[in-house]
């Protein structure tokens, strides 16, 4: 199978690594019956133009030995006959099957879509353990198959399928699953919130797909499994109620997962941070990415800015920010300001130009003789479906200018991130420091001016 282009270092031996992508057309082994052409030009696999029975079959070699945990999102077709079914397997092992129903049921109950545009996404854990025997690292691989049955000659109508993630749960077993954590003297709380609008994420919530508010149903609570190196010491369900005790200054990584969901990973969960923010991404369609900013309790307000290009060469690049929430018909928002502190700070880009995405941090109302990078543990995550999720952390990635970060580029047309050097990531003007105070002031403000105007009508 044509493997895609790494865009991230190599897993260090007996780190644990972060999720996979799991790329269906990238990865694929053998394929009967597809629309070729499709997958080609967009990357997503549905059974071609006829009637009966299609398949694929593909292979992921993954870095390390142990548990996985994996998924591959399917959607329904257009106007889509309700008997066809898509049936996901991995490893041999069923994860599901699933009807060409975009709406009918929702939310989710046996089998049915996870959101109000027919999105399933079939899942499953696998386990085992190879040796390389070159490197002497041990691996395992997820073999996937996907079949298609259709009575309906319409390749438009079929459901399809592009690619998931597969998330390291571990070479070992959980030493602990007790509700409270492993134990220990360090008491850390849970944050869980979704990406694009910060609410706290629990089983039986609605809650925004990414497109649309009120469009996903949380079926089950998120998932975190804590490893020391590649062994894993806890895991359990958490909520934005859940208080953990731990071992006193250690470092552990993270790994969150919860269906409809892309997979969330820090190698740096500290002990001695009193709050751990895990904030979710939704599963993404093909040809669309997200940036998430994530910081620690100082400084107060951090701001992204990233400038898109226009789909006319020659033609301005717009940035979006806290004042301008959108550009190129809302092609690139901003999903999620926040002002309080963790953040997150969101950005979708739902069709890319041709061109180069740059994005920035700024600290709000910061000193840029005396910025606050040192202590803010600022970091990145960019999300795609044929990367999956990529981290950037201040001071290890990109480059500092007093109180601007410049973070990352995105080459448009292959929709890959790189690290910002001063040669590809040029100055830009500082943002203005003496911005009004966001929405909520501007607001108070509002209502002031109305208050006073109805009191001055009332005196005459």
């Amino acid at each position: 199978p044509r493997e895609p282009e790494p865009a991230r270092p190599p897993v260090p031996q007996g780190d644990a690594p972060p999720p996979m992508p799991i790329n269906v057309w990238e990865h694929k082994t053998a394929s009967e019956g597809v629309d070729v052409a499709f997958a080609e030009a967009t990357g997503q696999v549905r059974m071609g133009g006829s009637t009966g029975t299609a398949s694929l079959s593909g292979t992921v070699s993954l870095p390390a030995g142990g548990k996985w945990h994996v998924y591959l999102a399917v959607y329904a077709g257009n106007r889509g006959t309700k008997e066809d079914t898509v049936t996901v397997s991995f490893n041999g092992v069923e994860a599901g099957t699933f009807n060409n129903d975009a709406r009918g049921g929702f939310p989710e109950r046996g089998g049915r879509p996870l959101n109000t545009k027919g999105q399933y996404v079939a899942m499953g854990e696998i386990e085992g353990d190879h040796i390389n025997f070159v490197t002497k690292e041990t691996h395992t691989h997820v073999n996937f198959k996907v079949e298609w049955k259709s009575a309906n000659p319409s390749a438009d109508s079929h459901m399809w399928v592009a690619g998931g993630e597969a998330t390291y749960l571990g070479f070992t077993a959980p030493v602990s699953t007790d509700d409270k954590g492993p134990g220990g003297p360090a008491k850390v709380d849970v944050k869980v919130t979704g990406a694009t609008d910060g609410s706290d994420l629990k089983e039986g919530d609605l809650e925004t797909d990414g497109m649309r508010s009120r469009a996903l149903r949380l079926t089950q609570n998120a998932r975190l499994t804590i490893l020391e190196g590649r062994n894993a010491i806890w895991q359990g369900p958490v909520t934005s109620r859940t208080t953990l005790f731990l071992p006193a200054d250690k470092k552990f990584a993270c790994l969150v997962d919860m269906p409809g969901y892309m997979s969330f990973f820090d190698p740096d969960c500290e002990t001695k941070s009193k709050e751990w923010v895990f904030s979710l991404s939704p599963i993404l369609p093909p040809g669309t990415a997200r940036v998430v900013l994530l910081w620690g309790a100082e400084p107060k307000d951090l701001d992204v800015y990233m400038l898109a290009p226009h789909a006319v060469e020659g033609q301005e690049a717009c940035e979006v920010n806290y004042r301008k929430k959108m550009c190129h018909s809302r092609s690139v928002r901003l999903d999620k300001d926040d002002t309080n502190g963790h953040g997150p700070e969101t950005i979708t880009i739902e069709k890319f130009n041709a061109g180069q995405y740059v994005l920035r941090v700024n600290e709000f109302h910061g000193d840029a003789s005396n910025p606050k990078w040192g202590v803010s543990q600022a970091q990145v995550a960019f999300y795609s479906p044929h990367l999956g999720m990529v981290r950037y952390q201040v001071g290890i990635d990109g480059y500092t200018e007093g109180e601007v970060w410049y973070v990352l580029a995105i080459d448009g047309t292959t929709r890959t991130p790189s690290p910002c050097t001063r040669e590809t990531c040029t100055l830009r003007d500082a943002p203005d420091p003496q911005r009004p105070r966001r929405r909520r002031r501007a607001v108070s403000r509002r209502r002031g001016s109305v208050l006073a105007r109805w009191l001055r009508q009332r005196a005459r």
